[in-house]
């Protein structure tokens, strides 16, 4: 019996090593994987600005006061005696409107220009008085003439104006600018008709164009607003403006051009 299970053992002994797996065979590295692209990695904008470079769009405007001065004024003239009264009423519309344009010259400046329509009127009333007044009698012994004059007429107003926001263009939310330059105003279209009254008699009406003391003037304009974006990307512009003339459209005594222009902007842009 004992020859019988020492043979066994030393089968067995030297079969285990045979049973144990080998060592295994080295694995082909991974290929590498492809390098992404430079403008996948760090794309040149990385999303798409609140405001872009270039805009346009139109505004409407509203003006407080209005473009002409309502008033008296009388004048006398010793030799001849004359005595010229005036009055004026301002007629024209508050309203206005044209196209707007920005361009931006760094993330924070821009540079932005209007051409606005607006249209005045006045409406004139001038009596002159010659001759003297007796001061003994009741009644005015003075020769008066009545004239009526309504003029209505153009504006053509351009401001070009420096803006600065607040932050860059590129931050995703409303901004706030204020913005200076310069304006310029020229007049088109005059027309009026003046109606004639005297000694009871009415003759109408001369339409001859009453002229304008400057057919162009300028004007330092600055204002404050704010832009807001919809998620279609339109932009809404709600802005304060002030403009300060330096000369006057219309000057013919009661009748006078407002130097101090205050207005409120609505303008919508793409």
């Amino acid at each position: 019996m004992r020859f019988v299970v020492i043979p066994l053992l030393l089968a067995a002994s030297l079969a285990a090593p045979a049973q144990q797996p080998g060592p295994q065979p080295a694995q082909p590295p991974a290929p590498a994987k492809p390098k992404p692209d430079a403008q996948e990695a760090a794309p040149f904008f990385q999303d798409e600005p609140y405001i872009r470079r270039f805009t346009i769009g139109g505004n409407a405007s509203i003006l407080v006061p209005g473009l002409m001065k309502s008033g008296d004024q009388s004048e006398s003239i010793t030799s001849p005696p004359l005595q010229i009264d005036t009055k004026n009423e301002n007629k024209g519309t508050a309203f206005g409107g044209g196209v707007s344009v920005q361009f931006f010259l760094t993330e924070r400046f821009a540079v932005n220009a209007d051409l606005q329509l607006r249209r005045t009127r006045y409406k004139l009333s001038t009596t002159y008085y010659e001759g003297i007044d007796n001061p003994n009698t009741a009644g005015d012994d003075r020769t008066a003439t009545f004239y009526t004059e309504d003029t209505r007429a153009r504006y053509w107003d351009l401001p070009v104006l420096l803006r600065r926001y607040n932050e860059s263009r590129y931050e995703d939310r409303w901004k706030w600018f204020y913005e200076a330059g310069p304006v310029m105003r020229r007049v088109t279209g005059i027309r009026s008709s003046t109606e004639k009254e005297f000694g009871g008699t009415k003759t109408c009406c001369d339409e001859t164009p009453a002229t304008p003391a400057h057919k162009n003037i300028f004007g330092a304009a600055a204002g404050l607003g704010l832009v807001v974006k919809d998620d279609f990307g339109i932009k809404l512009i709600p802005e304060f403006r002030y403009t300060r003339w330096f000369g006057g459209i219309f000057n013919n005594r009661a009748a006078q051009s407002r130097r101090d222009q205050y207005e409120i902007l609505f303008s919508i842009t793409f």
